[in-house]
């Protein structure tokens, strides 16, 4: 999984001469990445997805180029024969980071390149939630909301520093993200396999290795990350 935070590069803006006002749209090339956070996995031989690593990279440590290298290391192993999926990535993470990439001539290993060439597996949950756009896109919050998870809400307090919020918002949404492949996978198998093993998984990353992140709270005390949990008010 991969999701990617944006804000203004307020150098690139200055040379267009919008010193003040003026919004830049989520898309423009006037966007510089601030925020890539990544949630790898094992898929088994039988499909299942385990082993979750979670791994965030903010500018507040790293330069954008560094960012992107970053990225492009986790998208190299994809290319070597993994999974990527995203939420919208197809429309905006992936030509996002190609065009960075571009600016900041990063044009050697071309992993992210291939991958949008359609040479290795993307599932883009968004798009496959809508039945291939039989049904309208919905929001990520929207498609989690409707299996039992609340993406938003308030940060349970006590229970680790808050980081920065583009981190933030990119964690749960590769959370959100990963929670969706597994419905997309038991869908596409014809199996609740991948929900069962899949979603305690998840579970055990997040009361484990992420247990000191705050904000992902909301989803590691749900019941449905649980190894005994059933569809989302089956049991009510």
């Amino acid at each position: 999984m991969l999701d990617v935070e944006a804000a203004p590069d307020r150098f690139a803006r200055l040379l267009t001469g919008r010193r003040n006002g003026g919004a830049v749209p989520k898309g423009s090339p006037l966007n510089e990445i601030i925020n890539v956070s990544t949630l790898e996995f094992v898929r088994g031989p039988d499909g299942v997805c385990t082993g979750y690593q979670l791994t965030s990279f903010h500018r507040d440590e790293y330069s954008e180029q560094d960012i992107l290298a970053n990225a492009e290391t986790a998208l190299t192993r994809v290319a070597e024969g993994g999974l990527l999926a995203t939420f919208n990535g197809k429309a905006y993470d992936l030509p996002l980071l190609r065009l960075r990439q571009m600016r900041w001539w990063q044009c050697e290993s071309g992993a992210a390149e291939a991958i949008a060439g359609g040479t290795a597996e993307h599932i883009d949950v968004m798009m496959d939630l809508s039945m291939d756009g039989a049904l309208r896109w919905a929001s990520l919050e929207d498609a989690c909301a409707s299996v039992g998870f609340a993406l938003r809400g308030p940060a349970v307090a006590g229970r680790g520093p808050a980081l920065p919020y583009e981190v933030e918002r990119c964690e749960v949404d590769v959370i959100g993200t990963a929670i969706l492949l597994l419905y997309v996978m038991a869908r596409r198998e014809r199996s609740t396999v991948p929900l069962r093993r899949g979603l305690p998984a998840i579970g055990d990353l997040l009361r484990g290795p992420c247990a000191g992140r705050a904000h992902l709270h909301r989803f590691a005390d749900s019941e449905l990350l649980e190894a005994d949990a059933m569809a989302w008010g089956a049991g009510a």
